[in-house]
């Protein structure tokens, strides 16, 4: 899922590498990800959490959201992780 007026990959020639900070919650079925652009815009993925290895979703989760909304993870200046689970 993406913010109004996102642009999807194949929109432009390079992917972007406009400053992004990113921010990831585990939680018991799903791990969400969301990608704030420099200019306020949010973009949100949801992936299913792995409980054997928590960490698998988030990287996973990630790097699907980086490629839906072609930028690249050197633009990622910040990541604020976060958990529901016990």
């Amino acid at each position: 899922m993406t913010a109004p007026g996102s642009r999807t990959r194949g929109a432009s020639a390079a992917p972007r590498s406009e400053p992004v900070r990113l921010g990831c919650d585990i939680g018991g079925t799903f791990t969400d990800i969301v990608l704030q652009r420099a200019d306020g815009r949010l973009h949100i993925r949801k992936a299913s959490t792995t409980p054997d290895d928590p960490g698998r979703a988030v990287v996973e989760g990630i790097r699907a959201l980086l490629a839906d909304v072609d930028v690249r993870p050197s633009a990622v200046i910040e990541v604020v992780p976060g958990t529901t689970t016990a």
